[in-house]
C-alpha cells in the first residue's frame, strides 16, 4: 500500500526534475603562474591598492602553493593601516551558452592569513548589477543557498565595519577553502548575465607588523541547473523528500512497498555517490555527504523513472 506522511504547513519542499548532470559553463583554476590567463583583476584604480601577483619574500607566506608565484597583499612588505584593498573576476555567459542559467558557482582556493584577529582580514562579496551593489557572500540569501566548503568564515567572524571574514594567524599552515552558491530561483538565474566575485583585504588604523593574505590556486566552476534534460515520464507527486535541504536527517519516500527500487544519488558532476536497492523510506543522513546539491534518481522496470534534487548544507 502507499505510504504517507503529514506534512506541516511550513514545509520547504522543492524538486525540480533533474536526471542528467548539469552543464559545465566555465571550469578553470588560477595558479598566478601564466599571466594570459588571469580571470582575476586587481583593482587599479584604488592606487593604495596592496594586491600583488608574484613570488612571497615574507617569513609567514613562504613559498606560494604551487610555486613560484601567488597572489598577495604585498610580495615584501607588511599591510598597512587603514587599507582597503581588492580583486575581482567577472563571470559572464559563454558566448555559445546565451540561452544558458548562471544556477550555480563553485569557487575553491587555498591561502595563508596572517593579521590582527578580529579587525584586520579579508572577506568574500558578490554583485549583480556590474558592481553597483555588493553583498558578503554568506549574506546573500534573498533567493539563493549559499555554503561553505573545508574552513570558511561565519556570522561570528566580525572585522571592522561589521564585515564577517578571515583573520588571525593560520600558523604557516595552507588553509583550504571555498563555498557553493547556488540560485533556487531558475528565472533569476536566467537572468543573470554576469556575477562579480571579489576578494577584499582591510586593516585598521593600528600597525602591527602583519603580512595579510596570501591566496593560490583559486578554482571556479559555473553549471547550469535550468537546462539539465529528464530519462522518461517523471511522476514527482508520488515521491516524498522531507526536510530539504539536510541539516541532520532527511527522509525519501518511495512511491509504494509492493515494488523494489534502485536507489541512485550523484552529485553535481554526475559521478554515483549512492546505489542502492529499496522497497523501504530512504534515510539520507547529513554525515554521510559533504555539502553540496546531489541529484537522484529512482528506478523500477515496471515503473516511471523518478527524479529529483536535494541540497545538503
Amino acid at each position: 500500500m502507499k505510504k504517507y506522511l503529514f506534512i506541516i504547513a511550513s514545509l520547504f519542499f522543492f524538486i525540480n526534475s533533474i536526471a542528467t548532470p548539469p552543464e559545465v559553463l566555465i571550469s578553470l583554476i588560477t595558479n598566478f603562474e601564466n599571466n594570459n590567463s588571469f580571470p582575476w583583476v586587481i583593482d587599479e584604480s584604488n592606487p593604495d591598492n596592496i594586491w600583488q601577483i608574484g613570488k612571497s619574500y615574507k617569513t609567514v607566506f613562504g613559498s606560494a602553493y604551487t610555486p613560484p608565484n601567488a597572489i598577495m597583499t604585498d610580495t615584501i612588505n607588511f599591510y598597512p593601516t587603514n587599507n582597503h584593498s581588492s580583486f575581482q573576476c567577472l563571470i559572464t555567459k559563454p558566448e555559445n551558452a546565451q540561452e544558458n542559467c548562471i544556477s550555480m558557482i563553485r569557487l575553491t582556493f587555498h591561502h595563508k592569513i596572517d593579521t590582527d584577529t578580529l579587525k584586520d582580514g579579508g572577506y568574500i562579496d558578490i554583485s549583480f548589477d556590474k558592481g553597483e551593489t555588493w553583498i558578503n557572500i554568506i549574506d546573500d540569501t534573498s533567493s539563493t543557498s549559499f555554503w561553505a566548503l573545508g574552513q570558511f568564515y561565519e556570522n561570528s567572524d566580525t572585522l571592522i565595519g561589521n564585515r564577517n571574514g578571515f583573520s588571525g594567524n593560520s600558523t604557516n599552515e595552507w588553509i583550504s577553502s571555498g563555498f557553493e552558491w547556488y540560485d533556487e530561483n531558475n528565472e533569476h538565474a536566467r537572468t543573470n548575465d554576469s556575477i562579480l566575485v571579489r576578494f577584499n583585504f582591510i586593516s585598521d588604523e593600528i600597525d602591527n607588523g602583519k603580512e595579510g593574505w596570501i591566496i593560490d590556486n583559486i578554482g571556479l566552476e559555473v553549471f547550469d541547473l535550468c537546462n539539465v534534460g529528464i530519462d522518461n515520464l517523471v511522476i514527482q507527486d508520488d515521491i516524498l523528500f522531507y526536510p530539504n535541504p539536510v541539516d541532520g536527517i532527511s527522509v525519501l519516500v518511495l512511491p509504494d512497498d509492493t515494488n523494489i527500487y534502485t536507489v541512485h544519488i550523484f552529485d553535481i558532476r554526475g559521478r554515483e555517490i549512492l546505489n542502492c536497492i529499496s522497497n523501504e523510506s530512504f534515510i539520507i543522513h547529513r554525515s554521510d555527504f559533504d555539502p553540496g546539491i546531489y541529484l537522484y534518481k529512482i528506478s523500477n522496470p515496471t515503473t516511471p523513472i523518478y527524479t529529483g534534487k536535494f541540497i545538503v548544507r
